[in-house]
């Protein structure tokens, strides 16, 4: 993967640590399970192979609001991360395909996915 934020970045991003420490961050899969006012987030990403995972649930009913998994990101990068907001950008380039994914999980999910080509 080109870019990926450093461990630490992703603690301060999700406010807690993964579900089990991983010895090798960047090489093994880390879960991290938060929550914002009304939804609950699971996110499992592997650096190193581009993989990453989210499911979305309502945190009243536990309604499934939203689930992806992605196998080959490019990119992974935070472009907000303040007591007012957390949102993420993901990449995905293929062939001549540019796919982004922007990504709110603070106040409140929300998810733009753009497709350009790119010739």
């Amino acid at each position: 993967m080109k870019s990926f934020p450093e461990e630490l970045d992703l603690l301060s991003l999700f406010s807690v640590e993964p579900d089990a420490p991983v010895p090798l961050f960047y090489y093994d899969e880390s879960t991290y399970r938060f929550q914002n006012a009304v939804e609950q987030f699971i996110v499992r990403l592997t650096p190193a192979s581009g993989q990453f995972s989210l499911q979305v649930n309502q945190r009243s009913d536990g309604r499934l609001l939203s689930s992806m998994s992605l196998q080959a990101l490019s990119s992974f990068e935070i472009i907000q991360d303040d007591r007012e907001a957390a949102r993420i950008l993901l990449t995905l380039e293929q062939d001549e395909v540019v796919q982004t994914i922007e990504i709110d999980v603070r106040p409140k999910f929300r998810l733009i996915f753009q497709e350009q080509l790119t010739r």
